[in-house]
């Protein structure tokens, strides 16, 4: 009995841009893996949105970055497959206590990298708003979480952070405020290291400077803090 020829698709090896409707790149990803994920020709973008409006997502084969989005067939050769996307739309908020902490999803050796802002949870004034976010950490992991101001858009307001790691039971691991990790970063942006002795969920606290004394459990009390907006990365290890 004769079989049909077998047939197997071609991944591309993808490049993703977010464009707003005139055009101006926003945000790119080439070989980002989103959270969870190990596959390192994979494209992964988490946007936060500035203002309202229409954006664009372009995707395109590796080498093929360069494109005018108002013209068409202006790019470069790149590579070829075909793929499958998915957009997911979400508002964080509020995520400003640790029943309500946004999961990151990180594996070993895999991390998480967000934009947000501390000030846009309207359940609460905004100098005292908290973003919490969750990673499950093995014993013996390496937990890294930094912010980052630098990269962000001139024209954003930025934030002065404050770091916190708590356990399940909201008790307080460590912290930081002013310790950049990034050579030449900003001088107010955190940096904290945690190795874990057992394995267990843990969460992260991001708020204003000033703001340092809130209750991880409810998100109440605290002290009026900064405000604006930073870009976190988690990263877990052994």
């Amino acid at each position: 009995m004769s079989h049909p020829p077998y047939f197997r698709l071609s991944l591309l090896n993808s490049i993703l841009r977010v464009l707003d409707a005139n055009g101006t790149q926003l945000a790119l990803s080439d070989n980002n893996a989103a959270p969870g994920e190990y596959l390192g020709e994979e494209s992964y973008i988490q946007f936060l949105a500035s203002t309202t409006g229409t954006y664009y997502i372009g995707v395109s084969g590796a080498n093929n970055a360069a494109y005018n989005p108002l013209i068409a067939d202006s790019g470069t050769l790149g590579d070829s497959g075909g793929y499958d996307i998915t957009i997911e739309i979400q508002n964080q908020e509020p995520n400003n206590a640790i029943a309500t902490a946004f999961d990151t999803a990180v594996r070993s050796y895999s991390g998480y990298t967000t934009v947000a802002k501390i000030g846009d949870n309207t359940g609460a004034s905004p100098e005292r708003d908290v973003d919490f976010y969750k990673v499950y950490l093995d014993s013996g992991d390496l937990l890294e979480v930094s912010t980052d101001t630098d990269n962000l858009a001139a024209s954003l307001d930025k934030v002065d952070t404050y770091l916190r790691l708590f356990n399940a039971n909201g008790t307080q691991l460590t912290q930081n405020d002013d310790s950049s990790m990034n050579v030449g970063g900003s001088s107010t942006d955190s940096f904290m290291g945690f190795r874990a002795s057992t394995a267990g969920t843990y969460y992260v606290g991001v708020s204003g400077f000033n703001n340092a004394t809130y209750d991880p459990l409810t998100g109440a009390g605290g002290t009026v803090g900064d405000t604006g907006f930073y870009s976190l990365t988690v990263w877990r290890s052994r």
